[in-house]
Order: C-alpha cells, then structure tokens, then sequence
C-alpha cells in the first residue's frame, strides 16, 4: 500500500500552497430526498425558493464566489434559463409564510443554471462576490425562475437532493405558471436543498484545482456515513482524524461503485465531532461530520 502524505489543518482551512491565497469549498447535506422545486422548479415555468442555511451548517467565512445544487436525477441537460439568485445575511433561523420580498437581499447571479449532466452538483460562478460574515449570521438564499421551458416527465425534468430541518421551517416557497410579483405568496416547509458553496477563487492554486467536491450524509450519523464521490471506479482514501487532526480510526480504500457512493462504517467510534479527510486522485477534501 502506498504511503499516504498528510497535510494537517485546521477545520475550514484551505488547501493551499505557500503565500496564495484561500480557496474553500464548503458542502451543506441535509438529506437524500428528491425534489422538483428545490431549490427551483422545472415542471412550471415560474419558480421562488427562499431558504435559510445556519452558520453552523457553512463553519466559514469569507468571499462566496460560486454556489451549486445537487441534481440527481434529469435527463433534460440544457441550461436552465432566467434564473436570479440573492444572498443575504440575517439573525433569523426560520421563514414565515407570506410574500415575495427582496428587501435586503444582494443579487449574486443573473442568467441560466448550469445543467450539463443528469447528476451531479451544478454550479454557477457568481457574477458577483458576497461577503459572508459568519459568526451569528445566517446565510439566506433566494432563487427565482422567471419563465422558460417545462417538463414533467419523470426522468426528464431535473429534480434535486434536499432534507428536513427539525423544529424550523427553513424554507418558503413557490411554483405555477403566474409570474413572480411582489405580490406572489410564498407556502412555508421544512425542505432545504443541499448546496455546495466555494469561498474565494478556485482556480488561485493548483490544490485549490484539486479540491475534492464530497457529499456525506446522515450527519449526524450514527452506525455509517455514506458518501457521493464525483468519480465512480476510482479507488478513494478514507481517514477518519479528530478534531486535534490525530488520526482514530484506521485509514481504508475503498471504489465507488457505478453511481459513485461508498459507505464508511462508524460503530466503533465514540460519540462527538471528528473530520474525514477524502482523497481520490489527486484531489482531495476535508469535511466535519459528527457521530450520535
């Protein structure tokens, strides 16, 4: 077995070379179900999903520079047209039902949504910068589809991962054939989207390049984790380290199968925080999960 290098960081360091400067991909997973409108919908031509990601779930700072979804499912591959997103700080954990409000909101993003395969996280590079403070400040995102093309095929229109949040509804939104107004009527839930946020530039460093984009759920976990990798049939390594960066449970290798997911069993971990270190190829990624 080859000998692993081991570059220990701090949770929410970036991967870097000397001197350049910080590039940072921070993944949200808060579930596996399936959703055609979250965080925007495809089987009607116009779309509002307002959500609410606590500071808890994003565990950085800084510049956003891009945002993805995770699609999972859609074998419409065009780029989806007339999208609008907004960023804003905000105190509050939860949504309230009512009316369509940009209020506060800075616009990131103007034009289509990457849709170039029937899996997979699209991303859109932000045609502007958001300055994300962190510390007791949620991160509120508000997508809009303002009219285009439809389908409600099953297999054909693009559907999306998301999960439930306990005790908030962390979402509000709308899908139909009206057009957004300031007047359109927004219904709460508990589904958020996953979403995938990078800080700063990821084309600054060639580590930043080889940044390893993961997904792992449940997290919490108790008995496993399971991870989406972007490459299936590439042997990926695995190394479980505590929040010190000491490593506690042996490192494995493991090949994703067709659909590109491994499992990680965790039975004989203790209860707390740890972070998993995921190397695949050249890239690699860091990600907090915590074991009940």
């Amino acid at each position: 077995m080859k000998k692993l290098l081991l570059l220990l960081l701090p949770f929410g360091a970036g991967l870097l070379a000397p001197g350049t400067a910080a590039a940072q991909v921070v993944t949200i997973v808060n579930g596996t179900a399936t959703s055609a409108s979250a965080p925007l919908g495809y089987g009607s031509p116009y779309s509002a999903n307002e959500a609410i990601y606590l500071g808890s779930q994003i565990t950085a700072t800084g510049s956003i520079t891009r945002v993805a979804f995770d699609k999972v499912e859609g074998s419409i591959v065009t780029p989806i047209e007339n999208v609008v997103i907004y960023f804003k700080t905000t105190t509050a954990t939860e949504l309230t039902a009512g009316t369509l409000d940009t209020t506060g909101y800075q616009r990131v993003f103007k034009g289509s949504l990457t849709n170039n395969a029937p899996t997979g996280y699209m991303e859109v590079v932000l045609n502007r910068p958001f300055a994300y403070t962190g510390s007791s400040n949620n991160l509120a995102v508000l997508v809009l589809r303002n009219g285009g093309a439809t389908s409600s095929t099953t297999g054909q229109q693009p559907k999306y991962r998301y999960g439930f949040t306990t005790g908030r509804n962390s979402t509000r939104r709308y899908t139909g054939s009206t057009a957004l107004t300031s007047a359109t009527a927004l219904a709460t839930s508990t589904a958020l989207a996953n979403m995938r946020l990078t800080f700063g530039t990821p084309q600054s460093t060639q580590a930043a390049r080889n940044t390893l984009a993961v997904s792992l759920y449940p997290n919490p976990a108790a008995g496993k984790l399971t991870l989406q990798l972007p490459a299936s049939r590439q042997v990926a390594s695995l190394q479980v380290l505590d929040m010190l960066g000491r490593t506690v449970q042996p490192i494995v290798q493991v090949l994703p199968g067709a659909s590109g997911t491994v499992e990680l069993p965790l039975e004989k971990l203790a209860a707390g925080s740890y972070l998993l270190r995921v190397t695949q190829g050249e890239a690699v990624a860091v990600q907090h999960f915590t074991k009940e």
